[in-house]
């Protein structure tokens, strides 16, 4: 099932397909066995506050955010081989590149 990410601070849809990573096999492979991910597309993860791109084959935008969905840290075009860590993040938000560069920290966002 997917649903829409929001920006609720700017009061945008940053994107109308944001899926959570529910399963073990999801959270494993996150983008790394894909080729690219669709522009309308999100990847959440909740529960974690960092991320690998080890065998990625694109680089791709990644949001922190804590609990109450508060944006701590925004990496655009993170490339493949790198490891990023956001201390007091809850979930990692994966996208197409280029994706979160209207996304600062302190903004809020809304999963619908």
């Amino acid at each position: 099932m997917s649903s829409k990410l929001i920006n609720l601070t700017r009061d945008i849809t940053i994107k109308s397909n944001a899926v959570i990573a529910k399963s073990f096999w999801d959270r494993f492979s996150g983008l790394m066995l894909r080729k690219k991910i669709d522009d309308d597309c999100a990847l959440i993860f909740y529960g974690t506050n960092s991320i690998h791109s080890f065998f990625m084959r694109f680089a791709f935008d990644l949001v922190f955010v804590d609990r109450t969905m508060k944006v701590l840290k925004v990496y655009s075009g993170l490339a493949p081989w790198r490891m990023v860590f956001c201390p007091g993040a809850y979930a990692a938000i994966e996208m197409a590149q280029g994706s979160a560069s209207n996304t600062l920290a302190g903004e809020i966002l809304q999963i619908q």
